[in-house]
């Protein structure tokens, strides 16, 4: 978020709402994802984590008609939203590796 911010919004300051309150999800959710109990905040985590990826990294990017701005089309603006995109990554990857591995192990426990 700061990265594309600063590199595409340089007159937002970086410690904005536009930059905090999604931050403030992050850690809010990951808080919860530290704390023991079922993994509702795991999959509140990856429902954010694809919100982000698809939604701040892919579509936001296009000049959709239903958005109420008009992204600019530059390979610059292409770029960044491809890290912001790509950064999302691991974090989609552990949560879903950890959620299967959660439920596997339940099955098990059931069986």
């Amino acid at each position: 978020m700061i990265i594309h911010n600063a590199a595409e919004q340089p007159q937002i300051p970086l410690l904005g709402p536009a930059t905090t309150y999604p931050t403030g999800i992050y850690v809010l959710l990951a808080a919860l994802y530290w704390r023991p109990g079922p993994p509702l905040a795991s999959w509140l985590l990856l429902g954010w984590g694809w919100l982000q990826a698809v939604g701040g990294g892919i579509l936001s990017v296009l000049p959709l008609p239903f958005l109420p701005f008009h992204p600019p089309q530059t390979l610059s603006h292409y770029s960044v939203h491809a890290v912001y995109t790509l950064l999302q990554v691991p974090l989609l990857i552990v949560l879903t590796r950890q959620i299967r591995a959660t439920s596997i192990r339940k099955q098990a426990r059931q069986a």
